[in-house]
């Protein structure tokens, strides 16, 4: 009878030899499950519900359900800080309810820049594990009787039991990762080790220690274009000598609405993998605005292979750009004054306006006034943040607006009306990251979301004017992500 238990919780654990939960299929939102150092890459905050059921046998399945939180943490200056996390996971063999793990776990990582895009993370994870093994159900109780069978009147004095055991897992991770807007970042590398205190795991006496589990993971982006991205991914893991080598590709094509710049409005990504030892799964995930949901199935490899015969994954979750905590752009005002000598004025049939891209946020000695078409023409000192001229900023590819500029625009509409001018410029900027016909388009589109924004509102979309520079002109020279950032830019100027 104990070998039918036996039998069963090594099917069970057969196969799941080579990770504390190797079901995840959808790797991407999930890596913190595997390295804690991975929080915080992709500069959201997340919620995901992650469910997997693997049949290991006909009548034997593992389900496995994964709640996680994760939120990258970033400083007032747009740069990563890390991340933080917590997930609760619940797993269990269906047949008799033989087995039961319970885990909570609490993550941070650190991140330290060394480069442009470049960051290099440390992290940290606790968890709580609960193991339960119930052999009640697959105990007969009954003394075998030759000719006769079981007989039910003879005990053979082995009672039915559940076997109970907690321990504490410390694991860490590093993770050295190139940067990008999407869910995916652009190469990356990553070493983590799971239960490096080796807790006492065993049933029955504390000389049973569960052996530290390595991995190591990688990704490097193939091809990229405006509207795809080619990602091929491995992971190798390692434990008591075991271990299993999973590769795979990452294809997302994305969708861009009425616009082809700035952060996509959808993307679809369609997910293969191939693991050495066993199987091989093919799948797709969709992200619409703050939603994804994904699916995969996979197969074993191995007809002789009687730990797993196949399985699926179910992934839901709700996510958020974040936006960087900029305290200064937010105290901003229009209370600046202007000094010195009177414009030059032109001709009065010639229209004026003037280059909101020329004034920085220090003092300058003089901005430059063009008149349409022709020259420019000098005028007197200034201090910072002449009163007629704004800027607001934007992240990196992108012409969604955030919380802090939003408010800003909302002011803006009631000084327009109280300047008693009747002309508005909305003058669209990028760093010089991309190719001239891109940033251009980026430019007009962040001062196209200007425009509408001030439309709604209460200004007259009569009184504005828009117009988009790509990298032309910048403010700071773009040397580094600090000054990239001041580059991307709306200057709003009303004349």
């Amino acid at each position: 009878m104990q070998l039918r238990i036996t039998f069963i919780i090594v099917l069970f654990f057969g196969s799941n030899a080579y990770g504390q939960y190797p079901y995840i299929n959808h790797i991407d939102w999930m890596k913190p499950q595997i390295n804690p150092a991975a929080l915080g890459i992709n500069r959201t905050e997340n919620i995901l519900l992650n469910y997997n059921r693997s049949w290991i046998a006909s009548e034997v399945n593992s389900n496995l359900a994964i709640l996680q939180y994760d939120r990258a943490i970033i400083s007032g200056k747009n740069k990563n800080w890390g991340g933080i996390g917590v997930s609760l996971a619940n797993e269990k063999v269906n047949y008799k309810e033989v087995f039961n793990r319970f885990q909570a776990t609490v993550s941070a990582a650190y991140a330290a820049k060394i480069g442009y895009k470049l960051y290099l993370n440390f992290g940290l994870q606790g968890g709580y594990n609960a193991d339960k093994v119930n052999n009640s159900g697959l105990l007969t109780g009954s003394q075998y009787v030759p000719g006769i069978g079981f007989d039910p009147g003879i005990s053979n004095q082995e009672p039915g039991m559940n076997l109970n055991v907690d321990y504490f897992g410390i694991s860490t991770g590093v993770f050295l990762y190139q940067a990008s807007e999407g869910i995916l970042p652009d190469n990356y590398v990553g070493l983590s080790i799971k239960n490096m205190n080796r807790p006492v795991n065993s049933f029955y006496e504390n000389s049973s220690r569960l052996s530290p589990q390595i991995n190591v993971m990688g990704g490097i982006k193939l091809l990229e274009s405006k509207k795809s991205k080619l990602l091929v991914e491995a992971l190798f893991s390692s434990s008591d000598q075991k271990g299993n080598l999973t590769i795979g590709a990452v294809y997302e094509m994305k969708y861009f609405g009425n616009s082809t710049v700035g952060a996509a409005d959808a993307s679809l990504r369609l997910l293969s993998r191939y693991s050495i030892n066993n199987k091989i799964l093919i799948g797709g995930q969709i992200c619409y605005e703050r939603f994804v949901v994904g699916f995969t199935y996979d197969i074993k490899t191995k007809a002789t292979d009687r730990s797993y015969e196949s399985g699926f994954e179910i992934l839901m979750g709700l996510n958020r750009k974040l936006k960087r905590r900029n305290r200064k752009q937010k105290k901003q005002t229009a209370k600046s004054k202007v000094t010195g000598k009177s414009v030059s004025a032109a001709p009065p049939q010639d229209t004026i306006r003037i280059v909101s891209d020329e004034i920085a946020e220090t003092s300058i000695d003089s901005i430059t006034v063009e008149k349409e078409h022709t020259g420019s023409a000098n005028v007197g000192q200034v201090m910072n943040n002449p009163p007629l001229q704004n800027k607001i900023y934007f992240e990196f590819a992108s012409k969604e607006i955030t919380e802090v500029s939003t408010e800003r625009l909302r002011e803006l509409v009631v000084e327009f009306y109280r300047s008693g001018k009747n002309r508005i410029v909305v003058t669209g900027f990028t760093d010089d990251i991309g190719n001239d016909k891109y940033n251009r388009q980026l430019s007009l589109s962040r001062a196209r979301s200007v425009k509408q924004k001030l439309v709604e509102f209460g200004l007259s979309q009569d009184h504005i004017t828009i117009d988009g520079k790509g990298e032309e002109r910048p403010l700071y020279p773009n040397d580094s992500e600090e000054n990239r950032a001041k580059n991307r830019r709306v200057g709003i100027t009303f004349y």
